[in-house]
């Protein structure tokens, strides 16, 4: 079982690697022209509530108090979650 302190940093680390590549996806996702963003514009919108849904699990960890074991699984679900999005956002985004 890992340490609350630990676990907290690791997923905090992921997400702030996965909001940059966030950013990177909407910077390229404005560049494209309005027919082809028009194709990519459901996985686009999706990754932003995939992230909004892991950032609020995260803080619903941090609040668990000693209950925090408890949400280990939910936070972990929407980091994979948010990284599926992610990687269905950049593949759609690479052929349209």
């Amino acid at each position: 079982m890992p340490d609350k302190e630990e676990f907290h940093n690791e997923m905090e680390a992921l997400l702030s690697e996965w909001s940059d590549r966030i950013d990177e996806i909407r910077t390229a996702f404005d560049e494209l022209k309005e027919d082809r963003r028009m194709k990519c514009e459901p996985e686009v919108e999706n990754i932003f509530l995939k992230r909004e849904i892991a950032l609020r699990k995260l803080h619903q960890f941090d609040a668990a108090g000693e209950n925090w074991e408890f949400y280990l699984p939910e936070v972990e679900f929407a980091q994979k979650e948010l990284e599926t999005a992610v990687e269905n956002a950049l593949m759609k985004l690479k052929h349209v």
